[in-house]
């Protein structure tokens, strides 16, 4: 009877995880399970359209200097997404969603995974 509690709060446990795209533009790959994400509560997946500035590490010069729209793809944590949507001029067509790869990249985007070692180097 032990045996069969744990496997199901185990089960449970690992259900609430989740794996989302991370990257810009054209490249992302996909993320280890996360559950939560620090003190903001449970993770969510996200992805959104942001302007290229000045500095951006997400962006190549040339972007920056063209002013380039890209599409950005994470994990965030659900209250973050929350104080995201207060600003859709910076976070256009912000969209947050809680299943596996729900903030998949449109077509023409190539994703790679990610060796889940890398996570745990230290």
């Amino acid at each position: 009877m032990r045996v069969v509690i744990v496997l199901f709060l185990l089960c449970i446990v690992v259900s609430n995880a989740i794996r989302c795209y991370m990257g810009s533009g054209t490249q992302c790959m996909v993320g280890p399970d996360m559950k939560q994400c620090g003190e903001q509560g449970e993770c969510v997946c996200a992805k959104y359209k942001f302007l290229c500035t000045g500095n951006d590490q997400g962006c190549t010069l040339e972007e920056q200097q063209k002013r380039t729209i890209k599409w950005a793809y994470t994990i965030i944590a659900s209250k973050m997404c929350n104080q995201m949507r207060k600003t859709p001029f910076i976070y256009k067509k912000l969209l947050c969603c809680k299943k596996d790869k729900c903030n998949r990249p449109g077509k023409g985007t190539t994703c790679a995974a990610i060796p889940m070692n890398m996570f745990n180097q230290q």
